[in-house]
């Protein structure tokens, strides 16, 4: 039986009415530190209590809403990202005519913003109606007898879209029957384009009527495309972006920049005017998103160990065509700069025969679509910076340490170690601080000038990474950084092509293992490793994990202290060429059950960028439908019409 509430919960403690006094005259710098000193005191009031259980339960927005009903409504900006004089007053107490109006901006704008974005959405769907309302099936002519027909190349999707359509084969007109067509023929369509008749006959358009119903086909085009068009919103993802030759998580690319926030809806947007990384070299970017995630992620892996997380219903580029004229996917691998090879009983380096792509939308992804990677950033780069801290100590305060004190704010870094080789080796670089204390189960640090948090980011696991420069730093640092990862949070493995595994549940942390590994020319995949919403033991599982298998190459294994202790591992075979740019084959596809994170995306002009090395799609939107790229239809119809002279 569920606690009941009593309205005696509801008056507020003496100290939580004094700090009220306060917000009156405080600025709202002030203003934000007395509303988080309330929330603490009433959530202490309230603990053990049935509104208490409630808000603590998840089922609402937290201890917000009580704050703007009970105490006060707090420090809020205008559309413009300006931050407004504090309102002191709250739901309960009542506001003044003049709070009340600026408590009420953000739902007045996101009036405006609706109003105004969704006559955009709907622009298009309106031309279209307007364009192709004349355009009707003719109920009586069944064939016009054209002898022009549209060429259209057979892949995997469409070659089970056009049951019910009639194609020219070996001079016949005949029904489309997809047990006689293989992916990669050619197929000669007849079409409503090439149709002779006023209205569209029965053969060009297809058997199609028994399925719609209705002659009036034009209208029902616009309607389909245009309501397809309202239905494409913001679908974002998570990772590194390539910027200023540095690879950025989303995380520090939104706190490094100092402009204002736009609110629309739950989305957070600021302006990013700069340049970053798309599939063809640098491209402009205007905006940068934020928001909690809307739909369930997806987890993407390829077979050169890349990865990709995303909502279900984000849109990404893939290869249209096979990679190879001969071979499935499957049989093909990348093996350089846009290099191919066959793996096959020969092996035979070929290059794609093009480079067209399509969009899909993450859920319909099938193992073996292949998708476009880019190492350059990794292999290509400087290494010049050698930070001031020693790599093993800071890989192995990433994988086993903590920032100690309240907060995790204090100067003390304490590292967990039982006694033995490691421990030792720990001790080994201890002199480098000024001070440090060795205890049974691990070592203390202090660290008066926060060196380390200046290399390594994050206070907890699920957010620990290097700063984004961490691509130039020189290569002898990065193994003693990854052998330090290795000794902390690794397992190594006997006998095994699999020379070690790191788990994580730093996300970040996975990409810059696989950027050092391509930057040393390991090998690397990633697995999720929690796929269970309870662990053995019972308890909910509150983030997911990571699992990076890596392998060394001959004659190139790290000082680890596990990895010297066993001299059964089994590197790879050493291999002259890289993996530098090409499609990669998708390999796993699978849904996270739960992602506590933000995800963001950023509008660029061409569409696109680079997320991690792989080429992510961009919907970025600001509280409508994206802006559809505008086809030219009738180009296309002229550059693959096999009559020549049409374009005069």
């Amino acid at each position: 039986m569920a606690p009941s509430m009593h309205l005696d919960d509801f008056e507020l403690p003496a100290s939580v009415i004094k700090i009220k006094e306060k917000l009156k005259d405080a600025n709202p710098e002030e203003a934000q530190k007395l509303i988080e000193e309330a929330q603490k005191l009433l959530e202490k009031h309230l603990d053990n209590t049935g509104f208490g259980d409630l808000a603590n339960s998840g089922s609402t927005k937290g201890w917000s809403q009580p704050m703007q009903i009970l105490v006060a409504k707090g420090v809020i900006a205008d559309p413009d990202g300006n931050v407004l004089d504090p309102i002191s007053g709250s739901f309960a107490d009542g506001l003044s005519n003049r709070e009340f109006f600026d408590a009420s901006q953000g739902a007045r704008k996101g009036i405006i913003d609706r109003v105004i974005n969704t006559a955009d959405t709907g622009y298009m769907a309106r031309k279209l109606a307007y364009l192709l309302n004349t355009v009707e099936l003719d109920r009586v002519v069944k064939d016009c007898r054209t002898t022009r027909t549209l060429d259209v190349k057979l892949d995997d999707v469409l070659i089970k879209r056009f049951k019910g359509r009639y194609v020219i084969k070996q001079g016949k007109l005949m029904l489309f029957d997809d047990a006689k067509f293989k992916v990669g023929d050619i197929a000669n369509f007849r079409t409503p384009i090439y149709c002779k008749s006023e209205k569209i006959c029965h053969t060009c358009y297809g058997k199609l009527l028994e399925r719609h119903n209705t002659p009036y086909v034009g209208i029902l085009a616009a309607q389909i495309i245009g309501e397809r068009g309202t239905q494409l919103i913001m679908k974002c993802s998570d990772g590194l972006v390539h910027y200023n030759n540095n690879l950025v998580t989303f995380e520090d690319l939104w706190n490094s920049n100092n402009n204002k926030i736009e609110y629309i809806g739950n989305k957070e947007t600021k302006l990013f005017e700069d340049k970053i990384a798309g599939k063809n070299g640098l491209i402009s970017s205007y905006k940068i998103q934020r928001h909690k995630p809307t739909e369930k992620m997806l987890f993407i892996s390829t077979k050169n160990g890349h990865t990709l997380i995303c909502q279900k219903n984000h849109p990404l580029f893939i290869k249209k065509n096979p990679i190879h004229d001969k071979w499935l996917n499957e049989k093909c691998r990348l093996i350089g700069d846009e290099m191919h090879t066959e793996i096959h009983s020969t092996r035979k380096n070929f290059k794609t025969s093009d480079n067209e792509l399509i969009e899909i939308e993450a859920k319909d992804l099938k193992q073996y679509d292949s998708i476009w990677i880019d190492n350059s950033i990794a292999i290509n780069n400087e290494n010049s910076i050698i930070p001031e801290l020693n790599g093993y100590i800071c890989g192995i305060y990433l994988a086993e340490g903590s920032k100690l004190g309240k907060d995790r704010q204090t100067k003390g870094l304490g590292i967990t170690q039982e006694d033995g080789p490691i421990k030792d080796r720990i001790f080994e670089h201890c002199y480098d601080y000024e001070k440090f204390k060795i205890y049974r189960d691990g070592v203390t640090i202090w660290d008066n000038s926060k060196k380390m948090s200046t290399i390594v980011y994050g206070n907890y696991a699920w957010e620990k990474r290097l700063r984004p420069d961490f691509i130039n730093f020189d290569k002898q640092w990065l193994k003693d950084f990854l052998a330090g990862v290795i000794d902390g949070d690794g397992t190594v493995f006997n006998n095994s092509s699999t020379c070690c595994r790191i788990a994580t549940s730093s996300y970040y942390l996975v990409q810059q293992l696989k950027a050092i590994c391509l930057k040393l020319n390991y090998k690397m995949n990633t697995t999720i490793v929690t796929g269970n919403k309870e662990d053995r033991k019972g308890a909910e599982q509150r983030r997911v994990n990571f699992s990076c298998d890596i392998r060394f190459r001959e004659f190139d294994i790290l000082k680890s202290v596990k990895l010297e202790k066993n001299g059964d591992i089994i590197p790879c075979k050493l291999r002259v060429e890289k993996d530098i740019k090409g499609f990669d084959i998708i390999t796993v596809v699978k849904e996270i059950w739960k992602w506590e994170y933000n995800v963001y995306d950023i509008q660029t002009e061409t569409s696109e960028y680079m997320l991690g090395f792989v080429q992510n799609h961009n919907t970025f939107h600001t509280g409508g439908g994206v802006t559809l790229i505008k086809r030219d239809m009738l180009g296309d119809i002229i550059n693959n019409d096999p009559m020549a002279g049409l374009e005069k």
